[in-house]
């Protein structure tokens, strides 16, 4: 018996890596479609189950300690002892995929009998609950971004958001396992997941076949290319010389936005007018408006934001990030820990601000906000008509984590109907349609400057009016299964009594 259940945990954690390698490898993706079947199908067969909070516990310990694994390129920058750094910092990683396993597994905590359909219900809840938490909150690994590749079949999310995705991909590892076990004896849930998948390709392909009159805007991207230690160590004009020179070559007069990255500069933009002027000029001579990051001193206080500036010497409203990341440039619990991770601590704002410009309506999301969907909901439905996301990934590493970021910002195209521009400071910087489409895209760690174009857009998805609607059912299972749990204690306690 024991044996049996052991192969139960093995298969499941079998499939967080499965799926775990759909999400670090962009050419994996459909992985993602087949990953836990193999898991659900053991577990179904064996006539002795393990729990099904134990199976997705140890799914989710699997899958996020190896999507997770950038984390420990944080030692690089917080620890001056290489192997002591890389050890603490697999540490916070084992922590981290232990707090997210936990909080994914919740909804399966009082269910007792597997179901085709409300496993992918409470999978869902569960992705949900990961990103609530002000300091654990960690959306970053959720199914739906693994299959962003996949154009057609996320254009539902402009519906139901990123989860429901996340729900049909589950809902077909489901369904695999179930075909290869009974073949043809349900009927009913054939036609049911049969109709709901066809519905969802029908609905992909009807809005990609939606152009757009409007006229586009023309954006240029600067991508410095400078690593945290050397763009803080180098001269501040030096490197803003290399922004401006760069923007020069590569402006037209049809150019209306140019975009830096998050915290571009190393200078407090307030208070160096003599490079702040420079960037002025930019703008007036060109005629253009200019988009970018900055630390932003109020109050004793530093923000990471973001502001415009526009021809005639004007700036925007300051738009100042509010969800920072922990660990990075925060460190929460400090006074319990009596350790800071980071030198210079940022204050987090405490709303969403729409940069009114020349260049449209921008919606603002600084680096790790772009992982949180209601952030860039919120935005637009405070009458943002297009997004901007920078970010500064230099801390990131190479390639993976670079990807798997870039894959949230396709989502929130496609979620909220809108253009969104990555500007980074070391890649993927890029144009991405409200159809989830990447028109131009930057190489990785080196410097490149890239053109394109983007749309206006006014209308409001139904997810952007509604927002994760769709974990409800879930929700509502998860209580009734809670109820029942609670009930059946109460009657053999009184049995006992």
């Amino acid at each position: 018996m024991s044996e049996v259940k052991s192969f139960q945990t093995t298969a499941f954690a079998v499939s967080g890596f499965l799926m775990a390698l759909g999400f670090c490898f962009k050419s994996l993706w459909p992985l993602a479609f087949f990953a836990l079947t193999p898991a659900i199908y053991i577990f179904i067969k064996s006539k002795k189950k393990i729990s099904l909070f134990k199976a997705m516990t140890v799914y989710y310990i699997s899958y996020y300690f190896i999507v997770n694994i950038w984390i420990t390129n944080i030692s690089e920058y917080a620890f001056d002892n290489f192997i002591k750094g890389k050890l603490i910092m697999l540490a916070v990683n084992f922590v981290i995929s232990i707090i997210l396993s936990l909080t994914g597994s919740l909804p399966f905590l009082f269910c007792k009998k597997f179901n085709a359909v409300a496993f992918p219900l409470l999978f869902i809840v569960g992705e949900w609950l990961q990103g609530l938490h002000d300091i654990i909150g960690f959306p970053w690994g959720r199914v739906c971004n693994i299959i962003t590749p996949f154009t057609v079949f996320i254009q539902s999310a402009s519906l139901l958001g990123g989860l429901f995705i996340s729900f049909l991909v589950i809902l077909l590892n489901c369904f695999f396992a179930w075909i290869l076990i009974y073949k043809l004896e349900y009927i009913k849930l054939i036609c049911l997941v049969t109709a709901i998948i066809s519905s969802n390709f029908i609905y992909g392909f009807y809005r990609l076949s939606i152009f757009s009159n409007s006229n586009p805007n023309n954006v240029v991207i600067v991508q410095g290319n400078y690593p945290k230690e050397e763009k803080w160590n180098n001269e501040a004009e030096e490197i803003l010389n290399t922004y401006i020179e760069a923007t020069e070559k590569n402006i037209s007069n049809n150019t209306n936005l140019v975009v830096f990255p998050e915290t571009a500069f190393p200078f407090n933009f307030f208070e160096s007018s003599k490079l702040s002027q420079k960037l002025y000029d930019l703008s007036s001579n060109h005629n253009i408006t200019i988009l970018l990051g900055l630390q932003y001193s109020k109050n004793s206080k530093t923000y990471n934001s973001m502001l415009a500036i526009e021809p005639n010497n004007n700036i925007s409203d300051i738009y100042m990030k509010q969800r920072l990341v922990p660990f990075g440039e925060y460190t929460p619990f400090e006074k319990i820990l009596k350790f800071r991770f980071t030198e210079c601590p940022f204050s987090s704002g405490t709303e969403s601000v729409i940069l009114n410009t020349e260049a449209g309506k921008i919606s603002c999301a600084i680096c790790f906000e772009s992982v949180f969907p209601e952030i860039s909901r919120q935005s637009v439905l405070k009458g943002g008509e297009a997004i901007a996301v920078l970010t500064n990934d230099s801390w990131l590493g190479n390639t993976i984590p670079l990807y798997q970021h870039h894959s949230h910002s396709i989502m929130r195209a496609v979620e909220n109907n809108r253009y969104v521009i990555t500007g980074t400071n070391t890649g993927i910087s890029s144009v991405i349609t409200n159809n989830g489409y990447i028109t131009n895209i930057s190489a990785i760690n080196k410097p490149e400057v890239i053109s394109s174009s983007y749309e206006l857009i006014n209308d409001l998805t139904f997810y952007s009016k509604t927002g994760d609607i769709i974990v409800i059912p879930g929700i509502i299972i998860m209580l009734t299964q809670f109820a029942k749990c609670v009930k059946t204690c109460c009657n053999k306690l009184k049995y006992r009594l």
